[in-house]
């Protein structure tokens, strides 16, 4: 009976995360940059008795996190839950990150997780109800070699959860970070 949106939902890990919620009975708000994909996982969603809905949605945009939120909003009325699941990398040596790169992975992984955040939390103030989980890695603590901008966003996304939970707990919204090891997924696949 909750209602759960999903950044990155249509990745690797976004879509398992889609899947359970659905089958666990909540709508799903899947948001992410490529449609298309979303509309596909709708339909697997839909077609085996879930509630979804797909949504345009690119975090590294402040315009884009507004409207979707706002669509979310106007569909389904209330956001219990946020996944942040969008997440980029780049596999390149520290003196070989350029600076489009890192503004790139900067503002998918740790500005796109705030920002949505705050959109949405909004909403959950107003009903002083709400849990936040936010996906780290086990390059937030743990750093494999040529991940320096992704396991520094990464690391950042654990600092921002803990200052969320001690921020948000008064309005009854809990925030979690789960930092999952390695798992096959397009983002993961080195070419």
């Amino acid at each position: 009976g909750k209602t759960a949106l999903v950044t990155g939902a249509a990745g690797g890990i976004g879509a398992a995360i889609s899947r359970g919620l659905a089958y666990a009975g909540a709508e799903v708000a899947l948001c992410g940059r490529t449609l298309s994909k979303c509309q596909a996982l709708e339909a697997e969603i839909t077609a085996a008795g879930g509630r979804a809905s797909a949504h345009l949605l690119d975090v590294a945009d402040l315009a884009s996190i507004r409207r979707c939120v706002d669509e979310v909003m106007a569909r389904y009325g209330k956001i219990d839950v946020l996944f942040n699941v969008a997440g980029v990398n780049k596999r390149e040596g520290l003196l070989d990150v350029e600076e489009a790169d890192y503004d790139r992975i900067m503002d998918t992984n740790l500005k796109g997780v705030y920002f949505m955040t705050q959109a949405v939390a909004r909403e959950m103030y107003k009903r002083r109800s709400g849990s936040i989980v936010n996906i780290g890695s086990h390059n937030d603590e743990g750093m494999l070699g040529g991940c320096s901008v992704y396991g520094a966003t990464k690391s950042g996304v654990v600092a921002l959860t803990r200052a969320m939970a001690v921020e948000f707990a008064q309005y009854g919204i809990r925030a979690n970070a789960i930092s999952p090891g390695h798992i096959i997924t397009e983002l993961t696949q080195v070419s």
